[in-house]
């Protein structure tokens, strides 16, 4: 009895410590493994973001956002997935190679039999990859769409909302997920089948085995000795529980392997038509630019026979400190225009670019540009926030573009002052409440800029704040050349030069005073706009 217990508190013990010892080197290792997936996940996010931010707006007009996001979203996930899931992967295929080599050293005929029916098996089920793999990129192309409308009616609540589309919007999503149905059950009745097709196999190994195995030791008339049969089928079994883990396993990566593929477009995208990371930069003591034989398409490229464009054989004239504006009715080309200038659109090959008798590219003419788009994009986070983006900015610059955009005012009547919280798109603050906001913060980004571009950023101001906010602009900007579009006429006095846009050509040019007296198209929109001011007021 004393040795019973001796051997038995021995064996425990030697079974805690080995435990203990797996532990100490497990659990460190895990801790490593799962950061390597973490620091992994995080530098590919950061490429794919960095790559999807530097494509042109062309290509994120034919690529839904929400579709976008998918594709990261789900690489990401499977990157991450995959290496945070490692050691599964090694541990299978270690015990793999131990059992295979256990079976083999035990019965070397049953053994190989064993091995080669595993192989065969592991063939068949490759076959089954190409159906599956076409099934689940299908899959998956769905879903960027169901993630696309979603993103749509969320991103857009308030018009959904204000409109009472809740229960068509909802339809509609609904049917694009009703639309997944059919490839997803495709492609799960090819994991069915190729998973019976795998358990019939590995129910052959141990048929084929004991049958063999029986009929290989046992002698008619004498008792058969069932501890051999036993302990290779001990060693069967573990074989087999192993061969399914990699079968299963194997399935993950093929899943794995699929959704990364589905975020190849953007990297090929990328490749092909990124805008250029760091191109030259202008002169910080530039006086005069000239930009000619400016042309755009929205066609994949310029064609001069083709007269629809967007814009046609433009020729500007910037001068450092001057203030030119854009006038001309709805698509005449003044937002293409800006748009170009900016770099969101990729101009004619033709264009010129002189800066100081010196040539140089869009790219850095791109580059030197800050676009204030008309339509404000607001971030479900605070004001501050919202104008500094998260970057590190000083309380006085803060302050300071807040006055420029007038938005001081709003500020002071917020509960929380700049830490007021914004919700998503800004669903609290009137449309020339937004207007100022994101005024404010395209100052604070403008700052290095020599290009200032202004596409209406005032449109749902009342005339007098935009009419103070616009001079406010031009001092803080007085060393930058300003271009705006304008709207309303009446902030037209202040600007140096003033360019009339029609179907994408430029039908006059001018100061104010010049083309007042000059030209006819001018007068008739001026005389047109006074006419209406007088009839407001009247």
């Amino acid at each position: 009895t004393n040795h019973v217990l001796k051997y038995t508190l021995m064996f425990v013990s030697g079974y805690f410590l080995l435990k203990l010892a797996e532990w100490c080197f497990h659990g460190p290792a895990r801790v490593m493994e799962r950061n390597l997936a973490f620091s992994l996940s995080r530098n590919y996010m950061r490429e794919k973001y960095h790559q999807t931010l530097h494509l042109p707006v062309k290509w994120h007009q034919d690529n839904h956002s929400g579709a976008t996001i998918n594709r990261i979203r789900k690489a990401y996930e499977a990157l991450r997935g995959f290496f945070d899931g490692g050691f599964s992967f090694i541990h299978t295929l270690t015990k793999f190679v131990f059992s295979v080599t256990a079976i083999v050293i035990f019965s070397p005929l049953f053994g190989s039999i064993a091995v080669v029916i595993g192989i065969f098996t592991v063939f068949i089920i490759a076959k089954f990859d190409k159906p599956f793999i076409r099934t689940l990129r299908e899959v998956n192309e769905k879903e960027n769409k169901v993630t696309s409308n979603l993103f749509d009616s969320l991103s857009n609540i308030r018009s959904v909302i204000t409109l009472r589309l809740e229960n068509s919007m909802e339809k509609g999503l609904i049917n694009r997920v009703k639309k997944v149905a059919r490839p997803f059950r495709r492609n799960a009745v090819i994991n069915e089948w190729k998973w019976f097709t795998a358990e019939m196999m590995i129910t052959i190994i141990y048929c084929v085995i004991v049958l063999g195995y029986v009929f290989q030791n046992w002698t008619p008339g004498t008792a058969f000795a069932i501890a051999g049969l036993v302990t290779l089928l001990g060693y069967v079994n573990q074989f087999t529980s192993v061969f399914q883990n990699v079968a299963s396993q194997y399935s993950q990566l093929v899943q794995y392997n699929t959704n990364m593929e589905g975020a190849d477009a953007i990297s090929e995208a990328y490749e092909q038509q990124h805008r250029p990371d760091a191109p030259a930069d202008i002169p910080s003591d530039w006086q005069q630019m000239q930009i000619s034989q400016l042309s755009f398409s929205h066609r994949t490229s310029y064609n001069e026979s083709f007269r629809p464009q967007s814009l046609h054989n433009l020729h500007l004239h910037l001068n450092r400190g001057k203030k030119i504006a854009l006038i001309g009715e709805s698509g005449s080309g003044k937002s293409t225009l800006m748009s170009v200038l900016r770099g969101l659109y990729a101009p004619g090959q033709d264009a010129v670019v002189a800066v100081d008798g010196n040539h140089f590219s869009m790219d850095s003419i791109n580059e030197s540009a800050t676009l204030f788009p008309q339509e404000p994009e607001i971030f479900e986070n605070t004001i501050r926030y919202n104008i500094t983006l998260g970057l590190p900015c000083r309380d006085e610059d803060i302050r300071n573009v807040c006055k420029i955009a007038m938005l001081d005012e709003v500020i002071a009547q917020m509960p929380e002052g700049l830490m007021t919280d914004i919700r998503e798109k800004g669903v609290n603050l009137s449309g020339g409440q937004k207007q100022r906001l994101a005024l404010a913060r395209g100052i604070l980004a403008a700052r290095e800029s020599e290009i200032i571009l202004l596409d209406e950023p005032t449109s749902s101001i009342d005339p007098r704040t935009e009419f103070h906010i616009y001079d406010n602009l031009f001092k803080a900007f007085s060393d930058k050349v300003v271009i705006s579009s304008i709207h309303r006429l009446h902030l037209l006095e202040n600007f140096d030069y003033i360019y009339i846009l029609e179907k994408g050509n430029i039908i006059g040019e001018g100061s104010f005073p010049k083309l007042l007296a000059e030209n006819e198209v001018f007068k008739s929109m001026w005389n047109h706009q006074t006419a209406q001011v007088i009839q407001m007021t009247a």
